[in-house]
Order: C-alpha cells, then structure tokens, then sequence
C-alpha cells in the first residue's frame, strides 16, 4: 500500500471511532493514528488525503471560503461501506465499484446498438486515463533523473524529489480521478521550472513542463 492509501486508511478509521463527536480535522494529527508505518503524518499529507476522500465521495462535510477540503470531515454511507466492508482500504473499495465492460455488442430487449455504443466510451475513457497517468510517471521519473545532471539548489532539488516521488507513489497502484492527476500534474510543472534558471537544464524542464499542460487542464 501507497503512502497516500495507507494515510487515508488512516484517517478512515479515525473518523469513523470519532463519529460521534465529529472533531475537526487537525484533530487527527493528534492522535496515535496519525503514525502511520512509523512516519508522522504531516499537515500537507493530512490536507491532501482529505481532498481526496472528498473527491472520491467517502468524506464530506462544511467547506469554508478558500478551502477545498470539508472540515470536520464525516463520514459519507461509501465511507462508511469503504470502513466496515473493506477495512478502510481505498484500492480494495474502488475497485469493488468497477464494471468490466466488454466492447462487442450486446443485445438487450432490442437495444444493442445503445449498449455497444456505451461500452465503447467506457473503454475509449479508461484509456485516456491510463495514457495520462504513463505520461505522468514518465515526466516523474525523468524529472528525477535531471537532478543527477543538471545542478540546482539543494532546496529547489528537494521540491522536485518529493514532487516526483509523490507522483510516482500515488500512480503505482490503480488510476487517481482525473481531479488529482490534474493537481499532482501542476505541483509538478511548478517545481520543473526551477531547471529554468540553469543554462542547460533550461530546453529539459520546458520540454517537461509542456507535456504536463495538457494534464492540468484536466482541472476543472
């Protein structure tokens, strides 16, 4: 399990012991829980698996202005079926929803022709997702393989380490929402243009930061 699945499981279970009193987010951080396979959670991580628990429709709760993520976040009737039939496991949960479509017709009391259509989408989407997360584990990995040639600050190195290893980490197990490879996708194309201040660096990161464009767009 992925950092950011085992946090969310985490925080899952958490909520659901605390389901009573609701407290705010933060809370969490607090508490044992939030030690996860030896790691303190930190703000950020908490900040994002929230967002992302929301995405995916197992959280919700009061948004306030300027803030995406809800807070207290509760426990939605998914989340709840994510806690009590699947032990809080986010991959085991979505991948209890999925539906094999097969791309061949199909007749059912005469609709064949809207069934066969409806396939066809299905698997014309799920390939699209599938080639915008390759695109992004491989601007990850090259973006990684830059800091051993290009030489930038040892801080600005550090941003693009851990924006890429978090690429590579959240996209090793099943397919993010289109929502958090959009936001994985610009915190990337973000830290690239840190090579942009080196002489040679500069022709690499634009190339990078040009493939990742059309992901962002994915935000909406």
């Amino acid at each position: 399990m992925n950092r950011i699945d085992a946090v969310s499981q985490a925080f899952l279970q958490w909520s659901y012991q605390n389901r009573r009193t609701s407290p705010p987010n933060h809370g969490f951080l607090t508490n044992g829980e939030s030690l996860v396979n030896g790691q303190q959670v930190t703000p950020d991580e908490l900040e994002d698996v929230v967002e992302l628990l929301h995405q995916r429709g197992l959280v919700d709760g009061p948004v306030s202005f300027g803030e995406p993520q809800p807070n207290p976040a509760e426990l939605t009737p998914d989340g709840f079926s994510c806690v009590l039939d699947y032990d809080a496991d986010v991959q085991k949960w979505k991948a209890s929803r999925l539906v094999t479509y097969v791309n061949q017709p199909v007749t059912v009391t005469g609709n064949q022709n809207q069934v066969s259509a409806f396939s066809s989408n299905i698997s014309q989407q799920q390939r699209s997702t599938m080639e915008k997360v390759h695109t992004l584990r491989n601007v990850a990995e090259q973006a990684l393989a830059g800091l051993g040639t290009y030489e930038i600050d040892e801080d600005e190195a550090a941003d693009v380490r851990a924006a890429a290893e978090k690429v590579l980490a959240e996209t090793a197990e099943g397919e993010p929402e289109p929502g958090r490879i959009a936001k994985l996708a610009k915190k990337l194309h973000s830290v690239l243009s840190m090579f942009l201040g080196t002489a040679v660096g500069a022709e690499f990161a634009q190339r990078l930061m040009d493939a990742l464009l059309p992901l962002i767009g994915m935000a909406a």
